[in-house]
């Protein structure tokens, strides 16, 4: 334990730990192997490190402790680590731990956080069904514990989940309820990325007029709030939007403007996406004119 304490202390990471240790000092905690050791994963987790934080994380928990709360903490950071190497299924497995010990120590918030973390993993790995029980326990303890950034959290992933399955009346109302939810909030930035959700769930329906005037609320606010990510992603639904209304030179014209924002933020993924929406609706409006001339 000594040996471990003074690696930390030589290694990167001893400007978080010095604080810590000392912390743990004055609590009496610092000959505790189990607090030790899990600090120190939960450091190495905090740093990126997450084959490591795994590693030593889970020495913490063959040592073992009675305490429920600290076992709990642990697991929570496993999922965590388990989640960032791409791992869904131990990380899974440890979400689950990490509630069973939330449920038994009648903690509503861990409750609340654990659904959520489940529900995402779920998601992930395209088990539908189980992310929306998971979502919709989320969702009825935020609003039990009174949270409204996790209730607006669980609407959203409840969206999203309803838009996967094909059940775009569901998704619609998820999505509205968190634009109301969010606004009540005064969340501006949460409130343009919800509105854009709903636009998508319009196209998705084929209701492209409401999806093209939720997309430009989307890009209003995104705008009035300096955010160029948003902005970004608002003109690339717009683009979307009047490429299946078969406008495709005003598509061309919002996906020159993602292009631009793209090359200014320096972002090759949503440049990437610029080029490929452009070519798309070029090639397309090549087609149509062709089209148009035959006829």
């Amino acid at each position: 334990l000594a040996g471990l304490v003074e690696a930390s202390m030589k290694s990167p990471l001893r400007v978080a730990l010095e604080p810590t240790f000392h912390q743990l000092e004055v609590m009496k905690l610092d000959k505790s192997p189990f607090v030790i050791i899990s600090v120190v994963g939960q450091e190495l987790l905090g740093a990126g490190h997450y084959a490591a934080a795994v590693v030593v994380l889970e020495a913490a928990l063959r040592i073992g402790t009675c305490s429920l709360k600290l076992r709990g903490s642990v697991f929570s950071a496993l999922s965590s680590a388990y989640w960032a190497l791409n791992q869904l299924d131990k990380a899974i497995s440890y979400m689950q731990q990490d509630l069973r010990v939330a449920k038994s120590l009648g903690d509503i918030a861990g409750e609340c956080r654990a659904h959520g973390n489940l529900g995402s993993a779920y998601f992930s790995n395209g088990s539908y069904k189980e992310a929306l029980t998971a979502h919709r326990y989320q969702l009825v303890l935020a609003m039990k514990c009174k949270d409204t950034q996790a209730a607006a959290s669980a609407l959203t992933s409840l969206g999203h989940v309803y838009t996967a399955i094909g059940d775009y009346p569901n998704a619609l109302a998820s999505h509205k309820q968190c634009v109301q939810l969010v606004k009540q909030m005064g969340d501006k930035l949460q409130e343009a990325r919800e509105i854009g959700n709903v636009g998508a769930v319009y196209l998705a329906m084929g209701e492209f007029e409401s999806a093209v005037d939720c997309h430009t609320q989307h890009l209003r606010l995104a705008r009035r709030l300096g955010n160029q990510v948003e902005e970004a992603r608002a003109y690339s639904n717009l683009g979307s939007s009047h490429h299946y209304r078969r406008n495709f030179v005003q598509a061309i014209v919002f996906h020159e403007n993602v292009l631009r924002i793209a090359q200014d933020l320096g972002d090759r993924a949503v440049e990437a996406r610029a080029f490929a929406g452009l070519g798309h609706a070029a090639r397309c409006a090549g087609d149509y004119n062709q089209n148009r001339k035959k006829i």
